[in-house]
């Protein structure tokens, strides 16, 4: 039996969009603090650059950056915008797919996968 039918008997058609909602509030903000903080880190390099550069070059208005330098300011925005946003969204999820039943808690990707083990 396919996952599809099997949500749509149990949990009808919007129980294929279970769990969409969580997602799309997650990438406001993730979106957001990327942005912010790779433009941040962007700034921060370009000073870091200018302090490394002669006193001569003071007044220079190069403040461009190597490819390298791009790539770990985004590497660093990416990071620090998915700690943010993903830790707290896993553990919500994570919440919302246990079901309890009393004192006894089965989660519900368990029970999927120990279903497809039984067929």
């Amino acid at each position: 039996r396919s996952a599809f039918v099997d949500i749509v008997k149990t949990r009808g058609f919007r129980g294929l969009y279970a769990g969409l909602s969580l997602t799309l509030v997650e990438i406001v903000p993730y979106a957001g603090l990327q942005f912010g903080t790779y433009d941040t880190f962007k700034r921060w390099t370009m000073m870091l650059n200018q302090f490394r550069s002669s006193s001569a070059d003071l007044y220079s208005t190069d403040n461009s950056l190597t490819s390298f330098q791009l790539f770990l300011c985004g590497l660093a925005a990416g990071t620090c915008a998915k700690l943010v946003c993903h830790v707290p969204k896993r553990f919500c999820k994570q919440h919302w797919k246990t079901e309890c039943f009393g004192t006894i808690c089965v989660s519900a990707f368990n029970v999927q996968v120990d279903r497809a083990y039984m067929y």
